[in-house]
C-alpha cells in the first residue's frame, strides 16, 4: 500500500536556494499550511472529494486541495491542512492521493486536471535572488510518492517525481529545479515564467 501525494504547483512550502543553510533562510513563501482547510475524505473511484480557500497568507490568493482513490481496494482517503501542517491518511489497502495547486484565485479545484489555471500565478520568477529549488518540510511518515509540477503556460509545463521512503524524523527535502523533467509533449517549463 503506498500513499500518493501529488502536488501541482508553483512549489510546497518555499522556494529557495539550494545551498542555503536554512531551507527558510531566503525564498519565496508558497504555503505555510497556518489556514485550516478541510477535512476532504473519500473511499469512490468516481467521487473525489476537495475545495478551494482564498487567504492572503499563500502563494496565488488561492489554495485548491483535493483527494482521490486510484484503485478500490477497500477504504478511504482523508486530507487536511491543520495546525500548520498538511495531513494525508489512508485506511485500508487502497491507493490514493491528496493533490494542491497554488494557480492564483481560479476558484476551480481538481479534478478535472483543466482546472488547473496554467498561468495563473501571471510569470512568477522563482528564480529571483538565485533560488534554485524548492524545499518541502516532511514530518515522519511514508513510504509515498511526491510529485511536484510547474507550468509557464498551455504548452509549458515540467514534474519532479519522487519515491520516497519512510521518513523517522522530521526532514527538509530540496527539489531542485535543474531535476526537473518536461512534462509528456510539453516544451520545459521556464522557471522565471511560471503560471501555476
Amino acid at each position: 500500500m503506498k500513499r500518493i501525494l501529488i502536488v501541482f504547483a508553483a512549489a510546497v512550502i518555499i522556494a529557495a536556494a539550494a545551498h542555503s543553510p536554512s531551507a527558510h533562510a531566503a525564498g519565496i513563501l508558497i504555503d505555510d499550511f497556518t489556514v485550516a482547510q478541510g477535512p476532504f475524505t473519500t473511499s469512490s473511484l468516481i467521487s473525489p472529494d476537495g475545495g478551494t480557500l482564498d487567504t492572503l497568507s499563500v502563494l496565488g490568493g488561492e489554495r485548491d486541495m483535493g483527494v482521490g482513490m486510484e484503485d478500490l481496494g477497500g477504504g478511504s482517503v482523508t486530507a487536511e491542512v491543520t495546525g500548520g501542517s498538511l495531513n494525508y491518511t489512508q485506511t485500508g489497502t487502497i491507493t490514493g492521493g491528496v493533490g494542491v495547486s497554488w494557480d492564483g484565485d481560479d476558484n476551480a479545484w481538481f479534478p478535472p486536471d483543466d482546472a488547473i489555471d496554467r498561468d495563473g500565478l501571471g510569470g512568477l520568477d522563482l528564480t529571483a535572488g538565485g533560488i534554485d529549488a524548492f524545499c518541502v518540510t516532511v514530518e515522519p511518515s511514508g513510504p509515498y510518492d511526491i510529485a511536484i509540477g510547474v507550468t509557464s503556460d498551455d504548452a509549458s509545463g515540467s514534474q519532479f517525481l519522487v519515491d520516497l521512503p519512510a521518513i523517522t524524523e522530521t526532514t527538509v527535502i530540496k527539489f531542485p529545479f535543474a531535476d526537473f523533467s518536461a512534462n509528456d509533449g510539453e516544451d520545459p517549463a521556464d522557471f522565471t515564467n511560471i503560471g501555476s
